[in-house]
C-alpha cells in the first residue's frame, strides 16, 4: 500500500532509516483532496452529513424503532470529516440503514492504522491484492476477498 496523498510521515531516530508513519489522529489530508474524496462518493452512491444520515435512518426504521436511530460506529463505517462536518459515503448502507456487514468488517480492520479519511480513499483506490480493482467496487461480490486486502494493508501500515 502506498502512502495515501496528504499523508505526513516523521523521520525516525536514524537520519537514514526508514520514515515511522505518524499516528492516524495526526494526520491530515488537504482540504482539496477531502473535496475530491467528497466528489466521488456524491457522484457512487451518495453522501449524507449527520444530520442527514439520522433522517434517512428514522425514515427507514420508522416501523422498527428497535434497531435504533443513532448514527453508526466510526471505526466499523466508512466516514470523514471535511470542514467540520463528519460525512457518510451511502454505499455502505442496507435498506434499513444499517451498516453492512462486509463493509463493518472491513472498516474495523482499517480504523485503527488509518485516519478515517484514508479509510475512505481505501475503498475507492484501486487494490493490487484485489486485482487493481477498488474495493467498494467489489466488496460485495468478493468479501472475502476485500477482507484480506484489508488486513493485508493493515499489516503493511503497522509496519
Amino acid at each position: 500500500m502506498s502512502t495515501p496523498p496528504g499523508t505526513k510521515t516523521r523521520q525516525s531516530g536514524n537520519a537514514s532509516g526508514p520514515a515511522t508513519p505518524l499516528p492516524p489522529s495526526a494526520r491530515q489530508a488537504s482540504d482539496g483532496s477531502l473535496v475530491q474524496l467528497f466528489d466521488a462518493y456524491r457522484l457512487a452512491d451518495g453522501i449524507a452529513d449527520g444530520e442527514g444520515l439520522l433522517r434517512r435512518i428514522a425514515t427507514a426504521r420508522r416501523h422498527s424503532p428497535e434497531r435504533g436511530s443513532d448514527l453508526p460506529d466510526a471505526r466499523a463505517s466508512v466516514n470523514f470529516s471535511l470542514r467540520g462536518v463528519q460525512w457518510w459515503p451511502l454505499f455502505q448502507f442496507d435498506a434499513d440503514m444499517a451498516v453492512r456487514p462486509e463493509v463493518a468488517r472491513v472498516a474495523r480492520e482499517l480504523t485503527s492504522v488509518m485516519a478515517d479519511w484514508e479509510v475512505a480513499l481505501w475503498f475507492l483506490t484501486p487494490n493490487t491484492w484485489l486485482g487493481d480493482q477498488p474495493p467498494i467496487a467489489c466488496v460485495w461480490t468478493q468479501a472475502d476477498a476485500a477482507l484480506q486486502a484489508a488486513r493485508a494493508d493493515r499489516f503493511i501500515a503497522v509496519g
